[in-house]
């Protein structure tokens, strides 16, 4: 695991910039004296602001050599001489927090300064609010909501691809588009914000030379103040688009810039103007703006713009823009269901009105999708399926519908109907981040780990911001490849998702205390009423409640890869009636399971029964009937 101190000149907090290239500590521009062993206690906390750092990782890190009595005089001592470099205290600390008999912890905010990606590194840590949004942390999210826990709306913009095609070493160019600021307008108008900010990313996004950051990302950095050079380092992009509106007279003008944020340069800068009330006159201004301005201005093709498809109805295009703010963190003051039950609403109206208004569809088949999990399961899946099916029917160039429809697909186990959507636009965008990840999804249900692995790796060599990164964690713990699966959950550093997969890797690691540990604070659908008794060598109770209704659950969800995981907890519990049972359904759903139940060692229990012959055949049969699907595509 590579601490991102190493892959960064400088992280500045409060009036105080530690520089790793000299390892120095300066205030206010000024070196202060601090001796080396201190200045190495800052760079162990700094690797993971805001989390607790025990006394024993310090020590494995620092003291590898030291017995206990010298370890413990020593780490006090050099942070002593760190709160007094600092001019904090332990009492009232401002930057260092102790916690008795644990560790301690780096409680200011801090910004990284000069980052220096690595070839050969994990890709950044995205900060913990936004690591809750990911692709397969939303799938868990629905399954959470059945437990009453709250959820965060994540918007996926992963990309599908058609045919089959090796990355070339071609790396798409990051842009973010930021929401635009509110001049004057009234807060009526103030989701024109997110909605126009929107319609401009989905313009750019048919440009196959861009990779356009999600909105759930962009958004985060909605206030009046943005450091954009900040922005712009977190996003890991270079070029950034911001704007403002404002109300003159009658007039509504909205002025937008591109920003080279690396030197801090305006690449390009355009204003457009439209009566109040006319928005579909006034987003054709800013798609004509857009294509025949900003792609030049980014050094992209524009010949690779199709149209959005905005409405001719004024009404059904507003509903279809205050319908994308709903559910928005900066925005919502409501929870996410409510949120988006009222978005539902708003394109449902759209739609209605304007029957051939491709986004509409596609923004309704989106919102449906993460409506399932909540009540009326089977409807909103088959309402979200029906919707992006019309927006593909009327605008067959849609990747969110597209890939919005995969991942409905693939949860279904229709893994060749999956395969032959994701085949085709990787021939078209083969050096597209996004794709790469796509395509690994499939091949991961597949059993086919290591091509899984490698698609991972692509996706991250071409675009290391890369949307949902982290979740290709688990084709790495498929792998037993645990220090790399690592360096993927710090993508979502601090979240129930690291922990969530941290507790898979420690349980097949048989640190069972330390997986005991990371339970304790998880909802239970991460395994808690059904792991911790076994785990402290208590008999389970059948008739549990907890146990019940997360088995009840993950069963009934149409996702197989939670029975997989299921099995593999009950098995490790030597539940093998159950854990049999459990894996069966996961691979009749297409997840095909081979060959990692045959390395798993949550299975080690069970590997050695007649039943798990069985379970064997069905995951290489499982296997095989995908490799023989592709084998025909990939011939046609």
């Amino acid at each position: 695991m590579v601490p991102f101190t190493a892959r960064v000149s400088v992280v500045r907090f409060g009036i105080f910039e530690a520089d790793f290239r000299v390892g120095e500590l300066r205030k206010a521009g000024v070196k202060v004296k601090l001796h080396d062993q201190p200045f190495q206690v800052l760079a162990v906390l700094l690797d993971r602001p805001g989390q607790v750092v025990t006394r024993e990782e310090i020590r494995k890190r620092l003291w590898p050599g030291e017995t206990f009595v010298d370890f413990d005089h020593g780490l006090n001592n050099a942070v002593a001489r760190l709160r007094e470099a600092l001019g904090d205290s332990a009492g009232t600390p401002r930057f260092i927090e102790t916690l008795p008999r644990k560790g301690y912890r780096f409680i200011a905010s801090a910004d990284l300064l000069d980052f220096r990606p690595d070839e050969g590194a994990a890709p950044q840590a995205l900060p913990p609010e936004e690591a809750s949004r990911s692709r397969l942390s939303v799938r868990a999210q629905r399954i959470l909501l059945v437990f009453g826990v709250s959820a965060v709306f994540a918007a996926t913009t992963i990309l599908v691809v058609l045919r089959r095609s090796e990355p070339k070493d071609v790396r798409q160019q990051a842009v973010a588009i930021l929401p635009l600021q509110n001049t004057n307008a009234s807060n009526d108008l103030d989701f024109l914000r997110i909605g126009l900010a929107d319609e401009i990313a989905t313009t750019l996004s048919y440009v196959p030379a861009l990779s356009i950051r999600p909105s759930v990302m962009s958004n985060r950095y909605a206030g009046p103040n943005v450091d954009v050079r900040k922005a712009a380092r977190e996003m890991r992009v270079e070029r950034i688009i911001t704007g403002h509106f404002v109300i003159a007279g009658d007039k509504l003008e909205v002025t937008l810039e591109a920003i080279n944020t690396s030197n801090n340069r305006v690449l390009w800068r355009d204003s457009v103007s439209a009566p109040v009330r006319d928005l579909t006159g006034m987003q054709r201004q800013i798609a004509a703006r857009v294509e025949h301005g900003l792609v030049t201005a980014l050094d992209a093709n524009p010949d690779s713009i199709a149209s959005s498809g905005v409405s001719h109805n004024p009404e059904a295009y507003e509903l279809y823009l205050r319908a994308l703010s709903e559910g928005d963190p900066i925005n919502s003051q409501s929870s996410f269901v409510s949120a988006n039950d009222n978005a539902i609403g708003l394109l449902r109206r759209a739609v209605a009105l304007d029957p051939g208004f491709a986004s509409a569809w596609a923004t309704l088949g989106h919102r449906y999708y993460y409506a399932v999990g909540y009540e009326e399961e089977s409807e909103n899946r088959s309402r979200a399926k029906a919707a992006l099916r019309r927006a593909l029917a009327l605008d067959p160039s849609r990747i969110d519908a597209a890939s919005d429809l995969i991942n409905v697909e693939s949860e279904e186990g229709e893994l060749n109907q999956a395969y032959d959507d994701v085949a085709g636009l990787l021939q078209q965008r083969p050096n597209s981040g996004r794709v790469h990840l796509v395509r690994s999804f499939v091949l991961w249900y597949a059993g086919l780990l290591d091509e899984a692995a490698k698609e991972c790796e692509d996706a991250r060599s071409l675009d290391a911001g890369t949307s949902d990164l982290a979740s290709c964690a688990y084709v790495f713990i498929g792998l037993r490849k645990y220090d790399r699966a690592r360096e993927y959950l710090q993508l979502q550093s601090g979240s129930e998702y690291e922990n969530g997969g941290e507790i898979e890797i420690l349980l097949r690691e048989g640190k069972h205390d330390e997986a005991l540990q990371k339970l304790e604070p998880l909802p239970v659908v991460y395994g808690g009423p059904l792991l911790q008794p076994c785990l402290q060598g208590h008999p389970l109770s059948a008739n549990d409640p907890e146990v019940q209704k997360m088995r009840s659950v993950l069963m009934v969800d149409v996702d197989p890869f939670p029975k997989y995981a299921l099995g593999a907890w009950d098995s490790l519990c030597g539940q093998s009636e159950l854990a049999f049972h459990e894996l069966r359904r996961a691979i009749e759903q297409n997840y095909c399971a081979y060959p990692q139940m045959e390395t798993d060692p949550l299975l080690d229990r069970v590997r050695g029964m007649a039943e798990f012959t069985e379970i064997r055949s069905l995951g290489v049969t499982c296997q095989q009937r995908f490799l023989e699907h592709r084998r025909q595509a990939d011939s046609r």
